[in-house]
């Protein structure tokens, strides 16, 4: 080579502790062994003169940090200036270098990214980098371009190295593959780096058959974009682990606006399906906002055999407060409650982990049990199910039970500990077995001997069918005649409507009060936790797609915690379809037509009549000429002194907003979304200075452009200006 071919870019490596890195299961392309950085100083001859003694040092230095000697290094990544002087001192320096530890001739091929790319300037070091990573991953030597002879200053007989001059199998031998990486920059600046192989993954952790896939995207174009990409992925690697795509897609991904979900048990059924995506089973939803949550307690007359047995087994958190609660009864009930949820041919007591080997089970009796122990199962299975729901980070805004359901909502919002909750539920249940006139003095005194607390969460009282009140919540006398008197249930019902919840969440099985909830709130969503009798389904994927429903329809996930306790790996999946556009700030023709091209519809939802955003309509012209004011302009403003008027404001501070943001983009109004950052529509630092330009000078204001950066849509923005001035 006679000489530097110069380019240009930009490398970007996401480096990590390597302990960390596995245990988080992350994709590991190569390791960092060591490293070692140093300067000619007054050892160079010139600005760009380089020097053998510091490169040699710097090699050494880095092998020594990486504990790793010459002879376990079979790449040398050249810095590779391509000039007879510079090529010749690197190869002497790494000679010396190497035979400090080894005497071997003609054994680690070395070659350089510059025969590809050129020089890449800044970025040269990081490109050599990352070429040799993915050399380490595909265990593949890679070539030096065009090499015929060697530059006749270098003595490779006598060195350590080869020029590679063909892809070639990267043999293994008995240490890891391992490289080295030099860069050395113009000031003599000298670096080194080695890298190895990247350890085995551990295994992934077993799983159980079906699995959640989860998409979303800012664009419902981008949303089939990424369908597609996945559905290609999947064909391609029919043996992968969908355990660990579901794990990468829920935890590693970033959860937008569209949304598409799929059940499924194997990768090619899962890349057949998102071939269709119109059809079942997969889902498609655009979610508008976080949806509010009500929690559905059944009462205890939906108890069928072995109900819940394999989320006992298989899901710790579940498992846990059953245990709780069925080690607190077993003295008050005589018996342990757990042999006759789960009973010993189910496998549950025969050893196996979860608390219940200590006693064994006996089978369940056939015969109805008394109300205590019927009322104490329901009461179990419910609070264990809310448990569940909350650690996955679904959390109630308001709560109705039926019967037993009552006092598990108010255990929830913490009216009484869990622990009194138990001792009341069994006690209520033993008056219902006395019957009418029975004693209820044990009742009396448990409640006048317990702290009673103002609800947390909101529930609706089953006396009454109302939201309860802090004063009946504490009052013993309220919980005294609840044990005993009719329950509400239509009534109760109503009330929910005030919530307003969009979803219901049902905590137990179907039962037929739920199916009255159905028929009273057709307007909610309702989803059930568990199956029906005679469902031949497994519960946890039952359980699983009753919270992909939720996500799907804008629910906060904690997906982490679905997997307390297992491991899984995160797979380099297809990333986000970013559907780039052309932005030219000169003239606002082109950023008008990005934002345009922004909110047009795929062809595929178009058919399903989905919107890519709420959309806001107008029938009046934009115009960009600043001497016509809008129509509807923003009211009198000027710096807060009252806010009663703020919220009925908004409303026409987002229209008149919207209105000058399509003037400056020279495009309509229908366009636009009120929920887009600002930077989507092309905008920066100068075009927004503008913007706050413009509606100072409309509508006299001291905006500056910061409030927009902290304030980024049209929505937002519109909500400071209403709330901070009237």
């Amino acid at each position: 080579a006679g000489g530097t071919v110069g380019s240009g870019g930009a490398g970007v490596v996401v480096l990590k502790p390597l302990q960390q890195a596995l245990a988080d299961g992350d994709t590991l392309h190569a390791v960092i062994k060591g490293s070692a950085i140093n300067n000619d100083g007054a050892l160079k001859m010139g600005f760009t003169a380089p020097s053998v003694e510091r490169q040699e040092a710097v090699i050494a230095e880095a092998q020594a940090v990486a504990d790793v000697a010459a002879d376990g290094i079979s790449y040398i990544e050249a810095h590779g200036t391509g000039t007879p002087l510079g090529a010749s001192i690197e190869i002497a320096a790494l000679t010396r270098a190497f035979r400090q530890t080894s005497s071997r001739k003609g054994c680690c091929a070395i070659g350089s990214v510059k025969t590809n790319i050129g020089h890449a300037d800044a970025a040269a070091g990081s490109a050599s980098l990352i070429k040799t990573v993915l050399a380490l991953r595909h265990q593949q030597l890679p070539p030096s371009l065009h090499f015929a002879t060697p530059n006749p200053q270098i003595n490779f007989a006598d060195s350590p190295f080869y020029v590679n001059r063909t892809l070639a199998p990267w043999p293994a031998g008995e240490t890891p593959r391992r490289a080295g990486v030099s860069a050395f920059g113009a000031g003599g600046t000298n670096a080194h780096i080695i890298l190895e192989e990247a350890p085995p993954a551990p295994e992934s952790a077993p799983s159980q058959a079906g699995q959640l896939l989860l998409l979303s995207a800012k664009t419902p174009s981008a949303l089939a974009d990424a369908s597609r990409n996945l559905a290609r992925y999947l064909t391609a690697h029919p043996e992968v682990n969908l355990a660990d795509v579901a794990y990468t897609l829920q935890c590693g991904r970033e959860h937008f606006t569209h949304r598409r979900l799929l059940f499924a048990e194997t990768a090619p059924q899962a890349a057949a399906a998102l071939d269709t995506p119109q059809r079942e089973p997969v889902l498609t939803h655009t979610t508008k906002k976080t949806p509010v949550i009500g929690f559905v307690f059944p009462g205890q007359g939906t108890h069928y055999p072995r109900m819940t047995t394999t989320l006992y087994r298989e899901v710790e958190v579940f498992r846990q407060v059953v245990d709780q609660c069925a080690d607190r009864l077993t003295a008050e009930l005589n018996l342990d409650i757990r042999s006759l949820l789960y009973p010993a041919e189910d496998g549950v007591g025969d050893g196996a982990e979860g608390g219940v080997a200590a006693q064994p089970l006996v089978a369940a009796d056939s015969q109805r049990q008394p109300a205590a122990v019927a009322d104490s199962a329901a009461f179990i299975i419910q609070y264990a199910l809310a448990t569940l729901w909350l650690s996955r980070g679904i959390q109630p805004q308001g709560m109705v039970g039926h019967e037993t359901g009552h006092w598990v909502a108010a255990c929830l919002a913490g009216v009484f500990s869990l622990e009194d909750a138990l001792a009341l539920v069994v006690s209520r249940g033993r008056v219902a077995e006395a019957g009418e006139g029975g004693d209820s003095s044990a009742l009396d005194r448990h409640l006048r001997g317990i702290t009673l607390n103002p609800p947390d969460i909101p529930f609706i009282s089953a006396v009454s069918g109302s939201w309860i009140s802090d004063d009946e919540a504490v009052n013993p006398d309220y919980w005294a005649q609840q044990a005993d008197q009719p329950v509400s249930s239509t009534p109760g019902l109503t009330a929910l409507t005030e919530l307003p919840a969009d979803i219901l969440l049902e905590l137990g099985a179907q039962s037929p009060w739920v199916h009255e909830v159905r028929q009273h709130l057709p307007e909610q969503t309702v989803i059930t936790s568990l199956l029906a009798t005679g469902d031949a389904r497994d519960e946890r994927a039952v359980l699983l797609q009753a919270l992909g429903q939720l996500w799907l329809q804008g629910a906060l996930v904690d997906w982490n915690a679905c997997y307390a306790g297992e491991y899984r790996r995160r797979l380099p999946l297809p990333g986000y379809p970013f559907e780039r556009r052309p932005y030219w700030t000169a003239t606002g023709k082109t950023v008008a037509r990005g934002a345009q091209e922004y909110g047009k519809q795929s062809h595929e939802e178009q058919s399903h009549g989905e919107q890519p955003y709420p959309q806001q309509q107008s029938n009046e012209p934009s115009t960009a000429d600043e001497s016509v004011r809008p129509a509807d302009p923003l009211p009198q403003i000027h710096p807060r002194t009252a806010t009663a008027h703020a919220g009925r404001l908004y409303p026409r501070v987002q229209q008149a907003l919207l209105r000058q943001l399509a003037d400056t983009l020279k495009t309509d109004m229908a366009e636009l979304d009120v929920a887009t950052p600002l930077n989507e529509y092309g905008f920066d630092s100068v075009t927004l200075t503008e913007l706050t330009d413009q509606l100072n000078r409309h509508y006299q204001l001291t905006l500056t452009p910061a409030l927009i950066f902290e304030h980024p849509t049209v929505a937002s923005f519109a909500r400071y200006l209403s709330d901070e001035y009237t």
